[in-house]
């Protein structure tokens, strides 16, 4: 569980900072860009999560991707820099078990 969220997280980086490819890119949404309504997600940066019709959606990137960086705590999801966002990002997993 730990290794998969550390991968997901890595690679929603490199979808939000660059460095992915555009078909990843596409598939993530910013809440602000969706609703008009000034709320706390918002304005924390939270990205669009669809709603899961089968338990096997839950598993994809469309789904797992922006769940696994909506949890990730402010101060992680606004590193820019990969190395160091790695390196902040492996001790918040195994603190909190899973992301």
């Amino acid at each position: 569980m730990e290794r998969r969220d550390y991968f997901m997280g890595m690679l929603i980086h490199r979808c939000i900072y660059g460095n992915a490819p555009n078909y990843l890119k596409d598939f993530l949404y910013l809440l602000s860009d969706i609703h008009s309504v000034p709320t706390r997600s918002n304005t924390n940066g939270d990205f669009y999560v669809s709603h899961p019709y089968l338990e096997i959606y839950k598993q994809s990137f469309l789904y797992n991707g922006p769940m696994t960086l909506n949890r990730l705590p402010p101060e992680l999801k606004c590193i820019e820099d990969l190395s160091c966002g790695t390196r902040h990002f492996k001790p918040f997993i195994k603190a909190n078990g899973h992301v």
